[in-house]
């Protein structure tokens, strides 16, 4: 029985390891058409258990993806040249079963039926303007980083108690950063 019980103990992380919440950049690249740079991005994200119920329960979540161009200097500090923030809602739809993906930054809209879909459509980035080539100087080295996050500080009142429920981790992405090539 003892052996069992051990048995049944060690199976237990990895079971709770596929659960565990993941934000990871898999690649990300920007390209130079007609003077402006655009970024393309593959990301895998994941909520954590506490975040997923809250979106099943009808707590909208906020979804940050944040993107910086820094000059890059020898021997100080790299100071930024842009900054821009994406910021998308997914709410859950109990009536419909809907999930829906809206961009808050252009009001944009996007029906998904699973959860699945809706988060792998969170997660790809494709053409995304980022900046204008002529912001930039000539001689400069350039590099840019992206990030994504989830914002639980932005949720709409009434719902704040329940988000005190919430784990406390946050849920983001490491930076990824590469030159911008001019």
């Amino acid at each position: 029985m003892a052996l069992l019980v051990l048995a049944c103990a060690g199976l237990a992380p990895c079971a709770q390891a596929d659960d565990a919440p993941v934000f990871v950049i898999h690649t990300a690249h920007t390209e130079l058409h007609n003077g402006v740079y655009y970024l393309d991005a593959d990301m895998r994200l994941q909520l954590d258990n506490d975040a997923a119920n809250a979106l099943m329960n009808g707590v909208p979540l906020v979804l940050k993806i944040e993107i910086e161009v820094t000059r890059q200097r020898a021997f100080l500090w790299d100071p930024t040249v842009a900054q821009l923030t994406q910021s998308y809602e997914l709410t859950y739809h109990a009536l419909s079963r809907r999930f829906i993906v809206s961009s808050l930054n252009s009001g944009r809209q996007t029906s998904f039926d699973s959860y699945q879909a809706a988060l792998a459509h969170l997660g790809y980035i494709s053409n995304l303007p980022v900046l204008d080539a002529s912001l930039l100087n000539g001689d400069g080295q350039y590099g840019i980083r992206i990030r994504s996050l989830l914002d639980i500080k932005i949720i709409p009142t009434g719902f704040q108690l329940i988000t005190s429920l919430f784990s406390g981790a946050e849920q983001a992405t490491d930076w990824y950063q590469w030159a911008l090539r001019k």
